[in-house]
């Protein structure tokens, strides 16, 4: 795994984290971080964007206290970066 390829995925777990923790709700340093990922995607080499590419949208969905999903959060990318796409209730 490349560098920049090692930098993206951390990134992406601090996301999954962020989002996790927040129960799916936008974090104020969440723009900042969406921002660095978009950044480590320009230093990935083609192969590495189309391998995440094929890997498709990354789900997070959070449970309630009762145990049932109340949000679904995807992280899908593009050739541009990062898209964000919030799903399901609030």
């Amino acid at each position: 795994m490349s560098k920049s390829m090692d930098n993206y995925r951390h990134l992406e777990k601090q996301l999954i984290w962020m989002r996790w923790k927040n129960q799916g709700l936008e974090d104020p340093g969440e723009e900042a971080l969406l921002e660095q990922m978009t950044e480590a995607w320009r230093h990935l080499d083609d192969e590495e964007q189309a391998t995440i590419r094929k890997e498709g949208p990354k789900t997070l969905v959070v449970p309630t206290e009762e145990g049932s999903p109340t949000l679904d959060v995807q992280a899908s990318l593009d050739d541009k970066g990062l898209r964000r796409h919030y799903t399901g209730a609030a």
